[in-house]
């Protein structure tokens, strides 16, 4: 999943979702595009957007599938 393991499959948990929340967070707070981080990671930018979202209309709750 991500990095090395591949896309990231198309249910993950709301932990995983808020893991790349963060990761894509960090890695805009450097410089980087969020589809550059996405793409890095094994998400696809709208998908990584819809989570987005949904984050901060819900909180985390919002990350529940």
């Amino acid at each position: 999943m991500g990095l090395t393991a591949g896309p990231v499959p198309t249910r993950v948990d709301a932990r995983v979702k808020a893991g790349l929340l963060a990761l894509v967070g960090h890695a805009v707070a450097a410089g980087w595009s969020s589809a550059r981080a996405a793409d890095l990671l094994g998400v696809q930018a709208s998908r990584l957007a819809r989570w987005v979202q949904r984050y901060d209309e819900q909180g985390e709750d919002g990350l529940v599938d």
